[in-house]
């Protein structure tokens, strides 16, 4: 047992910045988003209502959470007119959703490069702010564009819902960091492209190196190193990694590493 400790060295961790913007179409290839200034993520919903009992409040029952954030930006890319509500020069017409991805970087008291979270927002609508354009003075002050945007969340297999997917490359295994950045920048064998939420959980339990496949039918298979899974006789064997957590004496949990 210890006591608990603060401050410690490399503890004190911060999050700062925004880059590597990207807008994906609803059709064609991701493009890059130059000259973004800032994305402010605002989650919606997820209020809270109340249960009493006898004059007593009893318990506090939440809402679902949506997600939804603000962008702001000197500029946009051209493919994005269309989800800006501008078709051929006309203004205020219908907003297909979009896919968007940007990247926020991780220091702390060590260092200021200390990884990166990258964001994956999905089913996203925009929704454009005013834009006041004033006459030339001595200086150019160029204007920033405002967009609030609200998605739709997509509906994963095990019930579980969202429309904002996170990975943080100082947590995940470099190799899978890497085949996700080659899909959503791109490559020398593939254009730039928002894979679907399963394909990235895809992409990280195929680069696991202790790997659990479920097949559905009561059985399961399990992949790894050899001071991962130890066999014990010819037909039973053990694994000494955390990802098989015994809830009692007779059910336990498995995950892939």
């Amino acid at each position: 047992m210890s006591r608990l400790a603060w401050d410690d060295l490399g503890k004190r961790s911060y999050e700062v910045g925004v880059d590597r913007g990207v807008l994906y179409p609803a059709t064609g290839k991701g493009v890059p988003w130059n000259g973004l200034v800032a994305v402010q993520e605002t989650p919606s919903g997820a209020d809270i209502t109340e249960g009493h009992l006898d004059g007593r409040k009893i318990r506090n029952q939440r809402l679902g959470e949506g997600f939804s954030a603000s962008i702001n930006a000197y500029t946009y890319p051209r493919e994005f007119e269309e989800y800006d509500g501008t078709l051929d020069g006309l203004t205020a017409q219908n907003r297909p959703y979009f896919g968007f991805s940007y990247r926020t970087r991780l220091g702390n008291d060590l260092e200021d490069d200390a990884g990166s979270l990258i964001h994956l927002v999905y089913n996203a609508m925009a929704t454009p702010s005013s834009r006041p354009y004033s006459s030339l003075s001595g200086s150019a002050n160029p204007i920033t564009f405002d967009w609030k945007i609200d998605t739709v969340p997509v509906i994963l297999a095990d019930g579980s819902i969202t429309s904002h997917l996170i990975i943080n490359t100082k947590m995940a295994y470099s190799w899978a960091v890497d085949a996700l950045e080659d899909l959503i920048y791109g490559s020398a064998n593939n254009d730039p492209q928002l894979p679907s939420i399963p394909g990235v959980i895809d992409i990280f339990e195929d680069a696991s190196i202790l790997k659990i496949t479920d097949h559905g039918d009561g059985t399961w298979t399990a992949e790894g190193p050899d001071d991962a899974i130890i066999m014990l006789d010819p037909t039973t064997f053990q694994i000494t990694w955390p990802s098989a957590v015994y809830i009692d004496d007779v059910t336990y949990r498995i995950s892939s590493l």
